[in-house]
C-alpha cells in the first residue's frame, strides 16, 4: 500500500511537470512569443494521464454503484431495512400505485442451519431471481428484515395481477421448502399490501405487520391480499406491547371459558383463554400474543396469567379442571421457567384441578425447552396436553419421549375443509395413531353438526368449539 503510494505521487509530480510545461507554451502563444522548451510531448501527457487514471483504478476499494454497501445485507446479497425505508420513502414522494409484499419463509432457517451463510445466501438470490420473473419489467425493491422474512416493494403496480402472483410465489416457495424436506409448509406467508399515493410509511408497515399476525392465528391462509386504503385498526407490535401492559395494569385482561366436552355430553374440562376487554374493543389472544412474542416479551404475559389462574382457584369455590396455554418461547425462558417451579410448588394443591397446555410446534422449535419443562412440572405432579396435534403429523416420534400427556387436541386445520377425500384420509390416519398410542384425543373449531357427526363416528373422546356455548346453554335448561 505504501509502494503504492509513493508510485501514485511520483506520477502526479511528474504529470503536475507536463501540465506546466504545456501552460507556459499556451501563454507564450498568446503571446506571439517564441515557445519555451518542454520537457514531454503531448503523447507522453496522454501516456502520463492514462498511467495516472489506471494507477487510481487499482488502488481504489471497489464499490456497487447498484447498491451501496450502506444498503446492502451482507448475508442474503439483498438489500436491508433503510434501502425498504428509502424506497418507501421514493414511493410516497411520487404519489403512484404500488404494492409493499410481506414473505415469511421459515424454511430459510433450515437452509441456513444446513448449508451454512453460502447456502442461505445462494437460496435467498434464487428467490430474488424469481420474483423479477413473475415482476418482469416492473421496479422492484427486495429487502431482508430478518431470518426468515423478506420485504418486496414493486412500484407502478396494479392490483389485478396480484392474485396470480401471489400463485406463483406460493408454488416456487412451497417447491423450495419441499426440496429440503421442511415440516413447517403451513408456516410459510405472503401478505400483499396494495396502496394507491401512500402517504404514512409507519402506518403501512404497522398493517403489513398486523395482517401476518392475523394471518398466522386466523385461518392460516398462505397469501393474504389487502388494500391499505381500507379502515381499520392497525397497531405495530410495539403498540401492542403497551397496549397489553396497560391490560394488565388496569385489570383489563379477562379469561373467557370454552367447555371440552365429551361425545356423551359429560364436561371434560374449561380451557382458559385470554382476552383483552378495552373500552369499545375486544381483542383475541391470537391478535396480541404474537406481537408479544415477536418482542421477547410473552413471558410477562405468562405470568400474569399462571398468576391470576392461581388466584381464581384460591378463592373458591371448588373449580372443575381448568386449562391454560402457554407460548412456546415461554418455555425457553430460564426466568420464567424458575419462576414457574416456585409457584408450581406453592400452590401445589391445585394440581388435579389445573393443566397446562403445549402447543405441538414448541417440540420442534423449542425441543430441549418443551422437554424440560415436562419433567419440571412431572416433578410438580402437575399435568400437561399437547395444542394443534397433528400439524407435525409426518414427526411425532417425539411422543415417545414424554411422559403420557392428558389428552392432545387435534389442531383445527382437521376441522377444515372436512368434505375433501384427501382432508378426510389424514384425518382418519391421525385419529388411528393416537388410540394406537392410547392418547385421548379432542376435535376443536366443532361448529355445526357435519363437523360432530364426522367426529363422532371417528370415536375421537371430546369435542370442542363453538358448540361448546350451545352445550353451556343446554346445561342452563
Amino acid at each position: 500500500m505504501i509502494c503504492a503510494s509513493l508510485l501514485l505521487l511520483w506520477f502526479s509530480q511528474q504529470l503536475t511537470a507536463a501540465v506546466t510545461d504545456h501552460r507556459l507554451q499556451l501563454q507564450a502563444l498568446l503571446r506571439h512569443a517564441p515557445l519555451p522548451a518542454s520537457t514531454t510531448t503531448i503523447t507522453e501527457f496522454v501516456q502520463l494521464a492514462n498511467q495516472v487514471a489506471q494507477l487510481h483504478a487499482c488502488s481504489a476499494p471497489p464499490q456497487n454503484l447498484d447498491q451501496p454497501r450502506l444498503y446492502h445485507d451482507p448475508l442474503s446479497g439483498l438489500g436491508n431495512r433503510l434501502l425498504l425505508q428509502t424506497g418507501i420513502d421514493q414511493w410516497i414522494q411520487r404519489g403512484s400505485n404500488g404494492v409493499l409484499m410481506l414473505l415469511r419463509l421459515p424454511f430459510l432457517n433450515q437452509v441456513l442451519q444446513r448449508q451454512h451463510e453460502a447456502g442461505y445466501r445462494r437460496q435467498c438470490q434464487q428467490l430474488k431471481q424469481h420474483l423479477q420473473q413473475v415482476f418482469v419489467g416492473q421496479p422492484l425493491l427486495i429487502a431482508r428484515l430478518q431470518q426468515d422474512e423478506i420485504a418486496v416493494l414493486v412500484t407502478e403496480h396494479q392490483p389485478e395481477q396480484l392474485p396470480q402472483q401471489a400463485e406463483q410465489i406460493i408454488a416456487y416457495y412451497c417447491q423450495c421448502a419441499e426440496a429440503i424436506h421442511n415440516h413447517l409448509m403451513q408456516q410459510h406467508r405472503l401478505i400483499m399490501l396494495h396502496a394507491s399515493c401512500p402517504h404514512d410509511p409507519s402506518a403501512m408497515l404497522a398493517k403489513l405487520d398486523n395482517l401476518l399476525v392475523q394471518s398466522n392465528h386466523g385461518d392460516h391462509r398462505q397469501a393474504v391480499i389487502c388494500d391499505h386504503n381500507s379502515q381499520a385498526v392497525v397497531r405495530g407490535r410495539q403498540q401492542w406491547v403497551e397496549l397489553v401492559r396497560s391490560a394488565m395494569l388496569h385489570d383489563q385482561v379477562v379469561l373467557k371459558r370454552q367447555a371440552s366436552i365429551s361425545r356423551d355430553g359429560e364436561l371434560l374440562h374449561y380451557e382458559l383463554l385470554s382476552q383483552l376487554q378495552l373500552t369499545g374493543e375486544s381483542c383475541r389472544a391470537g391478535q396480541f400474543i404474537p406481537p408479544l412474542e415477536a418482542c421477547g416479551v410473552v413471558a410477562e404475559f405468562d405470568r400474569f396469567v399462571v398468576s391470576k389462574v392461581f388466584e381464581i382457584l384460591n378463592k373458591g369455590p371448588e373449580q372443575p379442571l381448568l386449562a391454560i396455554n402457554l407460548s412456546p418461547c415461554s418455555l425457553g425462558d430460564a426466568g420464567f421457567l424458575r419462576w414457574l417451579k416456585q409457584q408450581l410448588h406453592q400452590q401445589h394443591r391445585w394440581r388435579e384441578q389445573l393443566l397446562f397446555e403445549i402447543p405441538e410446534a414448541a417440540f420442534f422449535q423449542h425441543k430441549e425447552a418443551a422437554m424440560l419443562f415436562c419433567e419440571l412440572l412431572a416433578e410438580a405432579e402437575f399435568q400437561f396436553a399437547i395444542d394443534h396435534f397433528g400439524r407435525h403429523q409426518q414427526q411425532i416420534s417425539y411422543l415417545t419421549e414424554l411422559p403420557m400427556p392428558r389428552y392432545v387436541k387435534l389442531d383445527y386445520l382437521f376441522s377444515q375443509r372436512l368434505h375433501q377425500q384427501e382432508q378426510q384420509q389424514q384425518l382418519k390416519k391421525l385419529c388411528h395413531t393416537t388410540k394406537t398410542l392410547g392418547l385421548p384425543t379432542i376435535a376443536t373449531r366443532i361448529e355445526n353438526s357435519d363437523q360432530l357427526s364426522l367426529f363422532q363416528q371417528l370415536e375421537v373422546d371430546g369435542i370442542q368449539g363453538y358448540i361448546s356455548y350451545n352445550w353451556e346453554e343446554a346445561q342452563l335448561l
